[in-house]
């Protein structure tokens, strides 16, 4: 599917939510020397101008990320490697102009040991992906299906990293396709952590994935959910999936929960939650 473009929607509530989530993941794995290796399915064109006629059209990110830099109050650590993504981008933090996609995010956090995979088929957010980082030895580009991208360079030489999978969910087969798609991941690369970003629409057709994720004999499957006010078509709220959770990666979730949802909510009745949907 190649009319998506996430440029629409950068920075929105679930942009927050999902690399807020994906920071604490990529610290996680720098706690320890060895070397990994970040792989991403649906990379994107890395970071995104917020002054753009695209994403002025939509402004999702006045919701999202500007009312996240602009909370009051003392902000609890677990956001400062997030936000500093965020400020390295605009210096002026009064006015923001760009926001950093996960590829950025990612690579802010590289060792000279480290690699990053990423995998984007539609052409111009790939040609932007290769204007960003095409000159960074570390950072690997591929204009290919990303399913079958990671897949194929799956596992890599490091033995420990990260996959996300984080498609535009146009096709309604992504719902079933991810289920089976992390059964064969893992079959490969037992010990990958695998990060699974997933809308929360009207229609609830994530509910039909996450029973299907139950059935597979994985380890210990973190699920966070950002829920906004409940709307009668389009998305209300943000989940993600993690395979393999990182040792506290609960913890520092519910640590940060109060902060971003104050931030974020346009209703008393948004929530924030963070449970296990597969137990150790």
């Amino acid at each position: 599917m190649l009319s998506y473009q996430h440029v629409y929607h950068a920075g929105n509530f679930a942009d927050a939510h999902k690399h807020w989530a994906l920071s604490l993941l990529l610290q996680a794995l720098c706690k320890k020397s060895t070397p990994w290796r970040y792989l991403e399915t649906h990379a994107g064109r890395g970071d995104y101008d917020l002054t753009s006629e695209e994403a002025q059209k939509t402004s999702e990110w006045t919701a999202g990320i500007l009312p996240l830099m602009q909370a009051k109050g003392p902000c609890p650590p677990e956001f400062d490697a997030y936000l500093a993504a965020v400020r390295a981008l605009n210096p002026n933090t009064e006015r923001l102009t760009r926001y950093p996609g996960s590829p950025a995010i990612a690579a802010g956090f590289l060792r000279e040991t480290d690699q990053l995979a990423l995998c984007e088929l539609h052409p111009g957010e790939y040609a932007e992906l290769k204007r960003q980082f095409g000159r960074n030895r570390q950072i690997h580009i591929h204009q290919r299906d990303g399913f079958e991208g990671v897949m194929a360079m799956s596992p890599p030489p490091e033995k420990r990293g990260l996959v996300m999978i984080d498609p535009s969910y146009e096709l309604k087969e992504d719902y079933q396709r991810i289920p089976a798609y992390v059964n064969k991941l893992t079959k490969k690369w037992s010990n990958a952590i695998i990060a699974i970003w997933y809308p929360i629409l009207a229609e609830k057709r994530h509910e039909k994935m996450l029973e299907l994720m139950r059935q597979l004999p994985l380890n210990k499957t973190l699920r966070s959910e950002l829920i906004l006010t409940p709307v009668a078509r389009g998305m209300y709220g943000s989940g993600m999936l993690v395979v393999n959770s990182p040792w506290r990666l609960d913890e520092q979730l519910q640590a940060g929960w109060a902060y971003l949802s104050e931030a974020l909510r346009g209703d008393p009745k948004a929530s924030c939650s963070a449970d296990w949907l597969i137990a150790e």
